[in-house]
């Protein structure tokens, strides 16, 4: 557990720090085997500590803290996690609201980047849009697990982002890319105006 909960940490710091979560906001999992290590409810990425981390049994859904035992509830957005694991083979998935990339995503079937690592790491990033409410949606665990097998990021419209990977270190990389890359889109928009 303890070199996982360090890839929390460390993941959860540079979300944090770049202002891709807020205090609160923002989750992340790991999958090993048929169990998935994912964020409580209500933790703070950039302040972890071993209380925040839940494992979650997939076969079951059993979920218990080796730390406080069963007094916190995993994320919110639980059944998104175990969506996307039952769906592809990511072993890692970190989910964040990037401030521009999420002012992009209304009325977008899509976000194509014009700068080279943006075009480089994440050739389009597909927008989904969702009727009622997206935070912990039924409709957005429904959907966007064999969208993100194929893209590794999506955007939920006017919410956040997902991104899929082999590590939480390389979701990290992939949310930070499509920030700074939404951010060099809005700035170019600005001068051609």
């Amino acid at each position: 557990m303890e070199s996982n909960f360090n890839k929390f940490q460390e993941s959860g710091e540079m979300l944090f720090k770049s202002g891709l979560v807020s205090v609160t906001a923002g989750n992340m999992s790991m999958k090993t085997g048929r169990q998935i290590y994912i964020t409580a409810t209500g933790s703070c990425l950039g302040f972890l500590n071993r209380q925040d981390i839940l494992k979650v049994d997939l076969n079951t859904g059993l979920k218990s803290n080796p730390a406080m035992g069963n007094l916190r509830r995993p994320s919110v957005e639980i059944k998104i996690h175990e969506g996307i694991y039952t769906a592809t083979s990511f072993k890692a998935v970190a989910h964040a609201h990037p401030p521009t990339a999420t002012a992009i995503s209304f009325g977008k079937k899509k976000i194509e980047f014009v700068d080279d690592e943006g075009i480089f790491y994440l050739p389009q990033v597909p927008v989904i849009k969702v009727l009622q409410s997206s935070i912990a949606s039924r409709e957005v665990a429904q959907k966007l697990p064999s969208v993100i097998r194929d893209y590794g990021v999506v955007m939920v419209e006017g919410h956040g982002a997902f991104a899929a990977a082999e590590t939480l270190r390389e979701c990290a990389g992939l949310l930070s890319t499509l920030e700074h890359s939404s951010q060099i889109l809005y700035k170019k928009s600005l001068f051609e105006k």
